[in-house]
């Protein structure tokens, strides 16, 4: 295994055990029972009134206790504190127990609160979440969030966040002096909300890290989980979890990692998530500059901007409407730089699988991107696309080893395949890697059974295709002869090959070649 995926795997298991809050929450864990009798930071909720019930206590026997008193109640009982859910049967028709809020609720996790656990599965459903928080009856144009986390160390969990169509469902922000981390959203129903969950640093800096957004369902929402920077000043938005996640039918990205005017996403871990359908693009990475004609927000140009060293791998992207995966660096000073994407699915997409591509006038620097061990196939165009244009060599890297004009990934070239020949119980790939690897790199070629489809947008079937399946790799000097040991394939297949180098990044596909006889299973 590579030695940047398995620090993955370790950083992702470390943050799989991290706790909650409390210290004895964690992922897919049942909530203790929450008894105010034993536990004053215990709070039950029991009406599902939108609004506070006047002045009333919720851990006073007898009194009306709203979602509403439970978060306020939680700010100042010095500790760790637990909201629970109790709401009599007869409010809750058809088993969903409804909340409509007037407007977006005071926000979880005050500085020096501890961390608060508000569990929907304690009101006892037996078929998902049904404690529901419904925006319809709140106002203004993306006014209204279904909750806000502005602390460390708290859950969200069972809860339907649904109907807060100019809004965001769950929004976890860094906005004041402490940073934010150690917060866990699991297992929530997020539906028809414009950000299903956003964690974003605003305005003022600083870092938004450690948090974990796993095992939950999002349907509907334009943008499903959004990863953001939003300031002027040094932000870092960092070594966050998006995993286990399905989300379907997103019209803008359903992972979205972007940042804007100032600031870093980077050294995040998107893992196995479920992409299934929708007309945007399944995840986003962009890095949103300020640009020739910045506004008065835009007044900081000289701040770094960047979105790096992110991780994506395992997720499956299946019938989006533009691409699998779009890594974008629009305007000056953005750049997308160092992300690795590895045995993702990416299929039957109407754009690219893989498209890495800057705008005219933004620094020729988004380069390291390393695409390896992905199934891209069925896909309308590319199976990876560097540049702006949608073919082949639109950006100059597909020319087999010429320098070409700078533009993203190096413009590494295109290995290529010359040569298949049968050996007892294997087939012997051969080929030659780009000459125009950066010097003192050593080229990885990684060889994959085509996938002949659309090809490239010239529509040449057979010309470079996608690589469906990865079969073998091998290590080779820039411009070097390389060969590769590889299993016997299905009668009719045809091969591909990447490039790829730690500088560089990762190249487009080769043209196919076609396997000899003695290839064939």
């Amino acid at each position: 295994m590579p030695p940047r995926l398995l620090a993955v795997l370790v950083a992702v298991l470390a943050l799989l055990s991290t706790t909650g809050a409390s210290s004895v929450e964690s992922v897919g864990t049942a909530a203790p029972r929450c008894d105010p009798g034993q536990d004053p930071r215990c709070y039950i909720v029991t009406s599902r009134s939108g609004e506070a019930a006047g002045s009333q206590r919720c851990n006073d026997p007898g009194t009306v206790c709203t979602l509403d008193n439970a978060i306020r109640a939680s700010f100042s009982d010095g500790g760790p504190s637990r909201i629970h859910f109790r709401i009599p049967t007869g409010q809750c028709p058809g088993g969903v127990c409804v909340i409509s809020p007037a407007a977006t609720y005071p926000a979880v996790g005050r500085s020096g609160e501890g961390g608060t656990v508000i569990d929907g599965f304690t009101q006892g459903c037996a078929s998902g979440p049904c404690i529901a928080i419904d925006g319809r009856g709140t106002s203004g144009a993306g006014c209204c969030r279904g909750l806000v986390i502005r602390g460390s160390n708290n859950v969200v969990r069972g809860l339907r966040i649904q109907n807060f169509n100019d809004g965001v469902g769950i929004l976890i922000m860094r906005m004041g002096a402490a940073d934010t981390g150690g917060n866990l959203i699991e297992r929530n129903h997020v539906v028809n909300v414009f950000r299903a969950i956003q964690l974003s640093v605003e305005k003022f800096g600083g870092r938004l890290g450690g948090n974990r957004i796993v095992n939950n369902t999002i349907v509907g929402s334009p943008r499903g989980i959004y990863l953001n920077t939003a300031s002027l000043s040094r932000s870092i938005v960092t070594a966050n979890l998006i995993s286990n996640n399905v989300i379907r039918g997103s019209s803008d990205a359903a992972i979205l990692l972007q940042a804007i005017y100032g600031g870093y996403v980077r050294d995040n871990n998107i893992i196995q998530n479920r992409i299934l359908g929708g007309s945007g693009t399944g995840i986003r990475l962009q890095a949103t500059g300020c640009g020739p004609t910045a506004g008065p927000l835009c007044v900081r140009r000289g701040t770094p901007l960047s979105v790096n060293g992110n991780t994506v791998s395992g997720n499956v992207v299946n019938r989006m409407g533009l691409h699998g995966i779009y890594l974008f660096a629009h305007n000056s000073p953005a750049n997308v730089r160092g992300n690795v994407l590895a045995r993702n699915t990416l299929r039957d997409n109407r754009g690219h699988g893989i498209w890495l591509a800057r705008a005219n006038g933004t620094p020729a620097n988004s380069d390291g991107n390393r695409f390896v061990r992905n199934s891209t196939s069925r896909n309308t165009f590319l199976g990876i696309n560097l540049g702006l244009a949608n073919s082949v060599g639109g950006g100059g890297s597909c020319t087999g080893g010429s320098s070409g004009a700078p533009d993203v990934n190096n413009n590494l070239g295109c290995p290529a395949v010359t040569s298949t020949r049968g050996l007892p119980n294997a087939c012997l790939v051969g080929g030659r890697a780009p000459g125009n690897a950066s010097p003192g790199t050593t080229v990885r070629v990684d060889v994959y059974i085509a996938a002949p489809g659309s090809g490239d947008s010239a529509g040449a079937s057979r010309a470079h295709g996608e690589g469906r399946r990865f079969i073998g790799t091998t290590a080779v000097a820039p411009g070097g002869l390389w060969s590769a040991r590889v299993p016997l394939v299905a009668p009719g297949s045809v091969l591909t090959a990447t490039a790829s180098t730690f500088v560089d990044g990762t190249s487009e596909f080769a043209a196919n070649l076609a396997i000899s006889p003695g290839c064939r299973t």
